[in-house]
């Protein structure tokens, strides 16, 4: 019933599989924007949560500079935290990392 706590962004950070179905990410919500990067494989998604609330367009290539400024913003947030990221098995795959 108060005020909305001022804060510039919501920021998640999910380092690891579900046996929901949820994939290894992190995100960052600024106002009606939120982005979704996959630790994966780094790849970013975009969406417009105002028009877009099921986030199912994704409007990454249509505003790589608001990807650029969030994921920059997302990315201070894990060094802040020292954040944790997947970790290889012996002899697999190296996987992303920021």
């Amino acid at each position: 019933g108060g005020a909305a706590p001022k804060r510039e962004a919501i920021y998640w950070h999910y380092p690891h599989y579900s046996n929901q179905g949820g994939f290894p990410g992190g995100a960052i919500r600024m106002g009606d924007w939120k982005l979704v990067e996959r630790y994966e494989d780094g790849r970013a998604h975009l969406y417009n949560l105002k028009d877009d609330v099921g986030e199912r367009n994704d409007l990454a290539a249509k505003q790589a500079k608001r990807v650029a400024r969030m994921r920059g913003k997302l990315h201070a947030f894990y060094k802040q935290v020292d954040a944790k990221f997947l970790q290889a098995k012996p002899n697999g795959p190296q996987p992303w990392k920021p």
